[in-house]
């Protein structure tokens, strides 16, 4: 995506899960959310960027000039 974008093609992002990434990952991890944007026994670690996916798609997106277009899916 960052290549393309950096290229001048057009990116495109679009998600069906409206919490923010951070939070997701939190859950992921089981861990508290103070927790868990702090550096994990693996050395990663989750900054908060209020972005609805990783800070690569996302920029990447908005790199070309759009926006990640967020759809609620109801569950089932």
């Amino acid at each position: 995506m960052g290549y393309m974008a950096a290229k001048g093609k057009p990116v495109l992002g679009y998600t069906n899960v409206t919490l923010h990434f951070a939070d997701r990952s939190a859950r992921y991890y089981e861990q508290g959310f103070c927790n868990a944007t702090e550096t994990y026994s693996a050395g990663t670690s989750i900054e908060r960027f209020s972005m609805p996916d990783n800070l690569m798609m996302v920029g990447a997106v908005e790199c070309a000039g759009n926006c990640v277009k967020i759809v609620i899916v109801p569950p089932g």
